[in-house]
């Protein structure tokens, strides 16, 4: 590697000379010490003669504006850097960028380490760059109140535990601390998440042990150590260093400044660990878990000291965003850092996107028989579909929203250029937030109870709240957090070009009843539900079929699960006739008489499709290509509403919100979308809810708390 000899540091305070110190090492092997205040390069050889003419070591003044910094960096970057003998295999680079998702200050502000550019030149050094979507507020506060807490790694479910003696009582979260503003909360938080991309780390070294690499674990709000430093190569640095401390037999180097309230610690705003110590970090994994969650920079003390690692330290970096007074480019490169056009990649129509929307401490919902299972998740991939488990958003995004006005966040998708995703700006609808006086209030009232069917209040009247709740997010406290994840999987699929979008919420199951009739049930199952994880495959592929048939001129999205209905259905089977002719319901009598276990069935025909009309549910969709592009356009994420609401407003017959409707038009919206169901089960659907079955069944039909809502005081 070309940084063999040295690397440039930017250091605070006055003029520094980096020469890598002579041997022996300040550090021995197997040891760990604290840092002192002043950085200081540690275990670094000695350097090789530099050739004639060329420069051996670097004078990098600290600048007093941007300008200066860009100017005295690329006077210490030398275009090549002479080494003697033959250099150690470098290894390949991951970084892993641990980006919060209340946060969205590194799409704003290109001199942080998440934004687009900086990513850019990280990949244009030759790294892999995954995004870790955070562990939220709310995950820290479960931590500091509880202890514990269950934990998405992957798609698995881990129980973590807080650390003994990690979160002070100075530090304990207050009850009426709604909005999660301790300082227990954050570091907890912050803690859980290094641990996760740990088990990144793991889980790379479990799959592909032969593809060994150096990995960055980089914080998206870490920023240059120079204020104002934005040169292009800068970055990229951060690579080379990894490279080149793994090709030194260094474990771990340490790459941010620590905070001044931190001193006598390593940050772990910013580090690099070699192919050795993520083998280590393999090896130690299980311990890592069981001695708990605590703050950052001490669980990766712990890690260094029980591990004996090699540390070193090059502080390129300072955590935290920079000062718009200290950075005299911020203003400038913030109004310089608009949301970019989602662009799609070229459609495959052929394809279809299956999501599953999933709270990271529901673990309880990620088990058998329900769509988050791991034999459900496997079954699918098994019958060809793509499958992706979204962390689902939560009320740590919806208060920053509702604070700020938008939040920005990047999606899941792969068609930004290289292989990049997209980020976009999430924000209620226009007029959602303006007061609803009284005459408004009886106008829409009016509206309700004059076009829809019985029952039409629960509109409003369901969570006690009231006409102008409703229009900001239907008076329910997740309303606008789930609308948000919903984004996020949409606008994903819209952008990698799929031809159809399925999103589940984690709490859909299939009745065994349903599974009986529509022959995916292998006659062992007994009770309310079907446990047959090859229903689910079965199910999609049946659904998929509908819309193959009916085609995408004809239907907007499929909804494999129905709930209340505000507006009557159409004709049986108005947009879709079933195979089978008159006789098809003689046919499927005979066959679900005897549904006694042990028995076999064959696959029913998949049927015909009803239209329906303004109808709550969102817990199974399946979305056309055509619908797809239409929130692509608007987009969906500058119209957030209630998903129940914002859904059934498109292709309703007497959508009631009228200011809704006003913002859909202003964004470019031009026909009424098309919806309908599975006609042999109209009703209800094939995928219902569970809380539907247990309420039935006033039983949790041994399935413990996964039917209550997250809105649930206990969730």
């Amino acid at each position: 590697p070309a940084l063999l000899a040295g690397s440039p540091a930017l250091l605070a305070g006055s003029p520094v000379m980096l020469r890598p110190p002579p041997p022996p090492p300040l550090l021995l092997p197997g040891a760990y010490a604290p840092p002192n205040a002043a950085p200081v390069l540690l275990t670094w050889p000695a350097p090789p003669a530099p050739a004639a003419g060329a420069i051996g070591s670097w004078q990098v003044p600290r600048p007093e504006s941007g300008a200066a910094a860009e100017a005295a960096l690329r006077s210490a970057v030398p275009a090549t850097v002479p080494t003697t003998g033959s250099a150690p295999q470098a290894p390949p680079v991951r970084v892993l960028c641990l980006v919060r998702p209340d946060q969205d200050e590194h799409l704003r502000d290109p001199c942080l380490a998440g934004s687009p550019t900086s990513l850019e030149q990280v990949r244009d050094a030759g790294a892999t760059v995954e995004l870790v979507r955070a562990s939220c507020l709310c995950q820290g506060q479960r931590l500091a109140e509880e202890g514990e807490t269950a934990e998405l790694l992957g798609e698995t479910t881990t129980n973590f535990v807080r650390a003994p003696g990690s979160c002070h009582e100075t530090l304990r979260t207050d009850p009426s601390d709604t909005h999660r503003k301790s300082p227990a909360t954050a570091m907890l938080a912050r803690g859980l998440t290094h641990l996760r991309a740990w088990a990144e780390v793991v889980r790379h070294l479990a799959e592909d042990g032969a593809k060994r690499s150096a990995v960055i674990i980089l914080e998206a709000n870490a920023r240059s150590a120079t204020p104002g430093t934005a040169v292009s190569s800068y970055w990229a640095q951060l690579v080379h260093a990894a490279r080149a401390s793994a090709a030194r037999d260094e474990d771990i180097l340490f790459l941010a400044q620590s905070p001044t309230n931190l001193r006598g610690s390593d940050s772990a705003a910013a580090y690099a660990l070699s192919p050795r110590c993520c083998d280590l970090l393999s090896q130690r994994w299980d311990a890592l878990v069981q001695g708990g969650v605590e703050e950052a920079e001490a669980l990766v003390g712990r890690f260094v000291q029980s591990s004996g690692l090699r540390a070193a330290r090059l502080p390129l970096l300072a955590p935290g965003a920079c000062d718009a007074g200290a950075c005299p480019r911020l203003a400038a490169a913030q109004s310089a850092l608009p949301v970019p056009p989602l662009v799609p990649m070229k459609p495959r129509p052929d394809d279809v996107k299956i999501f599953i929307i999933t709270l990271p401490h529901r673990g309880d919902r990620r088990v058998e028989p329900l769509v988050g299972s791991p034999a459900a998740v496997a079954a699918m991939r098994g019958a060809g579909f793509e499958v992706e488990l979204i962390r689902a958003s939560c009320y740590c995004e919806r208060d920053v929203l509702e604070a700020n006005g938008e939040l920005r966040c990047y999606l899941e998708d792969q068609a930004g250029p290289a292989g990049r995703p997209h980020f976009a700006r999430m924000r209620r609808y226009a007029g959602a937030d303006a007061p609803v006086g009284a005459e408004e209030a009886e106008r829409l009232r009016r509206a309700i109870d004059e076009n829809y069917e019985g029952g039409a209040e629960r509109l409003i009247d369901s969570m006690g709240g009231d006409v102008e709740g409703y229009v900001v997010d239907s008076n329910w406290p997740g309303a606008t957090s789930c609308a948000i994840s919903h984004a996020r999987a949409l606008l994903s699929a819209a952008l990698d070009g799929y031809g159809g979008a399925l999103v589940f919420e984690d709490d859909a199951v299939i009745p065994q009843q349903v599974a009986w009739r529509r022959g995916w049930c292998d006659g062992t199952c007994s009770g309310r539900v079907c446990h047959c994880a090859s229903a689910w495959s079965a199910c999609i592929e049946d659904a998929v079929e509908l819309v193959r048939r009916a085609g995408p001129a004809t239907l907007d999205v499929l909804y494999l699960g129905l709930g209340e209905a505000f507006e009557a259905p159409g004709p049986a089977e108005g947009l879709l006739p079933g195979e089978g002719g008159r006789l098809r319901w003689l046919s499927r009598a005979l066959g679900s008489a005897c549904p006694w276990p042990g028995a076999s069935r064959e696959r029913s025909e998949v049927g015909g499709i009803t239209q329906i009309g303004y109808t709550w549910q969102t817990h199974a969709m399946l979305f056309t290509r055509p619908a797809l592009e239409d929130l692509l356009a608007w987009p969906l994420s500058e119209v957030l509403w209630a998903q129940d609401e914002m859904i059934p407003h498109l292709y309703g017959r007497r959508p009631w919100n009228h200011r809704y409707l006003e913002a859909l038009k202003a964004a470019g919206w031009r026909r009424r979308w098309v919806a309908g169901g599975p006609a042999d089960e109209i009703d209800e659907g094939w995928v219902y809810q569970l809380e539907t079955l247990t309420s039935d069944a006033q039983s949790d039909l041994g399935l413990g708390t996964a039917w209550q809502s997250s809105n649930f005081e206990e969730f």
